[in-house]
């Protein structure tokens, strides 16, 4: 499988690296998924991250609207136009591959991070967390969170915003002063 290679990642990795690893704010307290333009299967939001470069850093969370598929991202678009830092709940295996390493040891499933290496190559991997908790991962957006957060050092204040979504299951959009349950019989288990 051919690699995919970032030229801008390679050519400024100390940049990269610094922007990935320094300590940047998410202002939000909640970050609140609303529909993605074009495509009603996933729900998107995207935050400006707060630090001290000049380099613009945004975050980025999509989730499926009616399923568990997720993923959190980092762009930083003077490096890259595709995510330069991202956690993939879901999807196919990643392939680490570079003529020498064995192949058992080169396909990183997901859930994994995906980051640049010091050559502008897109690697994956999964850490100990991720090995143990595999399963709560591919399916609660909010434990993808802390872990994304704490990879990337996100936070505010050592805080960590939860992601939900605007998807309304039931039109409750009006107030009304009647009450829905009027004439309906409970039964008393007294």
């Amino acid at each position: 499988m051919k690699q995919e290679i970032c030229p801008k990642i390679r050519e400024n990795y100390p940049l990269y690296k610094t922007l990935v690893e320094k300590h940047k704010k998410l202002e939000a307290q909640q970050i609140v998924l609303g529909e993605k333009p074009n495509n009603k299967k996933w729900r998107t939001k995207e935050e400006l991250l707060n630090h001290d470069s000049r380099e613009e850093v945004i975050f980025n969370a999509e989730k499926q609207t009616y399923g568990f598929k997720y993923g959190l991202r980092l762009f930083v678009k003077e490096l890259h136009d595709q995510p330069v830092f991202y956690f993939d709940s879901d999807g196919p295996s990643h392939d680490n591959s570079d003529g020498k390493t064995k192949l058992l040891e080169t396909r990183i499933k997901t859930p994994h991070i995906n980051f640049y290496d010091e050559m502008g190559v897109k690697k994956a991997r999964r850490n100990q967390f991720i090995e143990e908790n595999e399963v709560v991962l591919q399916s609660d957006i909010n434990i993808g969170m802390h872990l994304f957060c704490e990879e990337a050092n996100i936070n505010k204040g050592g805080k960590i915003p939860d992601i939900s979504s605007d998807l309304h299951l039931l039109p409750l959009t009006q107030k009304t002063e009647h009450d829905v349950h009027e004439g309906v019989d409970f039964l008393n288990e007294n």
